[in-house]
């Protein structure tokens, strides 16, 4: 039986990087909390072709980033879409949503 804790990502680009790479297993992601505020997949998608335009992932495909994505869209929480706040990103994965220090808006939840 797997023992390791559940995380709960606080960035889509470098958390996305710990999955592409395999240094997080997918299985072991609760949630992951973004600051992004993408309303369809298609907007998600132009978001991954981003951040790979901008550097990100440089040593994966977008074809790479888009499976990982498909594969872990039900865990993704966007509280910005909600006018909610967003995590502050001192660490990418935490084990208690206790830990996370909000910034912007509104940020009870």
């Amino acid at each position: 039986m797997d023992q390791q804790p559940k995380l709960i990502g606080l960035s889509f680009s470098l958390c996305m990087n710990d999955l592409l790479s395999g240094k997080v297993q997918i299985k072991q992601v609760k949630k992951l909390i973004t600051g992004t505020s993408c309303t369809s997949e298609k907007d998600f998608i132009e978001a991954i072709h981003d951040y790979k335009r901008l550097g990100y992932w440089r040593n994966y495909t977008v074809e790479e980033a888009i499976e990982v994505y498909h594969q872990i869209k039900h865990l993704i929480w966007q509280p910005r879409l909600e006018g909610k706040g967003y995590p502050q990103c001192s660490e990418k994965w935490i084990e208690d949503e206790k830990n996370i220090k909000w910034l912007g808006v509104n940020n009870e939840q």
